[in-house]
């Protein structure tokens, strides 16, 4: 499989979560517009869709590591990625979820995010390894809800 032009590394290789599979696979997924209710980390999640629809370009505002942040779905396929573009005050980023299918009933999920601007220079310098301990909770409430 490739993203970005680039080929991926062994499933062993991925820095990532096992997420147990749902009855309904995409369930999750859609449930991200209501992330603020399993991931401590967001708040104030608005979506600018009436019909609350999670596909590319439905774009939502929400407030994640103190920031607010307006984002744009860039990429959803279905149970393979999905990805969104967020900016806010000083701040671009770019958030991406590999899914991988495991045997038997989880996929693993690897998350990748990449920022720019002063507010991500200044988070790195000022508290190294934040985003990392931020995305790693994000990895486990992801997990905690697929398992509830």
């Amino acid at each position: 499989m490739t993203m970005a032009g680039m080929q991926s590394p062994d499933q062993d290789d991925l820095p990532g979560s096992d997420t147990p599979d749902t009855k309904d696979r995409k369930s999750w997924q859609h449930e991200r517009f209501s992330i603020a209710t399993w991931y401590s980390n967001a708040s104030n999640v608005d979506v600018n869709d009436p019909s609350g629809t999670f596909g590319e370009g439905a774009t939502f505002d929400w407030t994640t590591f103190g920031l607010k942040i307006a984002s744009t779905i860039a990429e959803c396929v279905p149970h393979t990625r999905t990805g969104w573009y967020g900016t806010g005050a000083q701040l671009r980023a770019y958030h991406t979820w590999l899914l991988i299918p495991r045997n038997g009933n989880s996929t693993y999920v690897v998350m990748e995010e990449t920022g720019l601007g002063p507010a991500a220079r200044h988070l790195a310098r000022t508290n190294p390894g934040h985003m990392h301990r931020g995305h790693e909770l994000w990895n486990i409430s992801l997990k905690f809800a697929c398992e509830s």
